[in-house]
């Protein structure tokens, strides 16, 4: 029998969320780097875990990611883009590379978990939680554990990337700074209701991340032509990172951990291969064009375009160049999966047992 939340609905995820402040607050106190994410998050995901359900955390990372796509927005001057569009090959390069390692971390999360070879696959390619579930279901299997997978890679990247990078001192110095204005309290709203409105419309055509990028536009947009009108108040921002934070440990009940524990240990030694895999692929296109090896990092970490931009903010370096390589990354990824494992399971008799045995 399905176990029931001790405690859901209205009750819950107010309960949740001021869970995650407090955990927001004790990182703050504890210098903990993304404080109002990584402490929002743990402190969520022990509520989580206790039994309280908060069904409409989902809601709360869509107002997180506006939030944040509104100051990272800013940062799209004319010349970022400029600079940023002049590497639009090597977005695509890496984006093509990480589906490839995609097949790694499927081969060694197929081996140690012992499950079907389509939710392998959409559980390892690095792409967002909502669609490889849905792409999974499409296909035939449970989204859940597919879901699962994407959102602990991404909560496992956030607890090692941010605090390993700002102990290691890696701290920036970002040539594309958004433009230095204040916050202008008659300017403010109208640019959130903007960046709603502009996510709305993104959202009801079937853009993935809409609330994010139509911020991202809508800041963007006036950055770009030098008509930046304010700037975001820094109690908004670490707000839109609690909202982050509490959404992503909402998703780990004990209901679903539960229920698969070899799978999540087999989840966590792929995540750790693709971590490596993608470090060593940053390193390796920072020698050959020059860009900054941490800039590089984040933009090709196999995580969440919010939580990586924010780390780049955080630390100086290159927010646009890191937000352009993961939004050209999820949509290749999302275009192009379906048709990639329909491919695959043409061939399947000719690939290694390991990757298709027993579909």
């Amino acid at each position: 029998m399905k176990a029931r939340p001790l405690l859901a609905g209205p009750a819950g995820f107010v309960l949740l969320h001021a869970a995650a402040l407090a955990g927001g607050w004790l990182a703050v106190q504890a210098k903990i780097p993304l404080p109002w994410m990584i402490g929002s998050m743990l402190a969520a995901m022990a509520m989580a875990l206790s039994g309280v359900g908060a069904p409409g955390a989902r809601r709360s990372r869509r107002v997180g990611q506006m939030i944040v796509g509104l100051a990272i927005g800013s940062y799209f001057t004319a010349d970022a883009l400029a600079q940023t569009i002049r590497h639009f090959d090597l977005m695509i390069a890496t984006a093509a590379a990480t589906l490839g390692f995609g097949f790694v971390a499927m081969a060694i999360l197929r081996r140690l978990s012992r499950t079907d070879a389509t939710t392998a696959f959409f559980a390892s390619v690095p792409g967002g939680p909502a669609e490889m579930a849905q792409l999974a279901e499409r296909h035939g299997v449970a989204g859940a554990p597919v879901a699962l997978a994407q959102a602990f890679r991404i909560a496992l990247l956030v607890l090692i990337v941010p605090p390993a990078m700002t102990w290691a001192g890696l701290d920036g110095s970002d040539p594309w700074l958004p433009p230095a204005i204040a916050v202008d309290l008659f300017w403010l709203p109208i640019l959130v209701l903007a960046a709603i409105a502009a996510g709305f419309a993104l959202d009801r055509i079937g853009v993935s991340n809409a609330a994010l990028l139509g911020a991202i536009a809508v800041a963007g947009g006036l950055a770009a032509t030098g008509q930046s009108v304010t700037a975001m108040p820094a109690w908004l921002v670490a707000g839109g990172q609690w909202l982050l934070g509490a959404s992503l440990g909402a998703g780990f009940t004990r209901t679903l951990l539960g229920r698969q524990p070899r799978f999540i240990a087999a989840a966590l030694a792929s995540t750790l291969v693709l971590i490596a895999l993608t470090l060593a692929l940053a390193v390796a296109a920072a020698w050959w064009t020059g860009i900054p090896w941490p800039t590089l990092v984040l933009a090709l970490a196999p995580g969440s375009v919010t939580e990586m931009s924010l780390t780049a903010k955080l630390l100086h370096l290159g927010v646009p160049m890191v937000v352009a390589f993961h939004i050209v990354r999820i949509v290749i990824l999302v275009l192009i999966t379906p048709a990639v494992f329909a491919g695959l399971r043409r061939i399947r008799h000719r690939m290694p047992q390991m990757l298709f045995g027993g579909d």
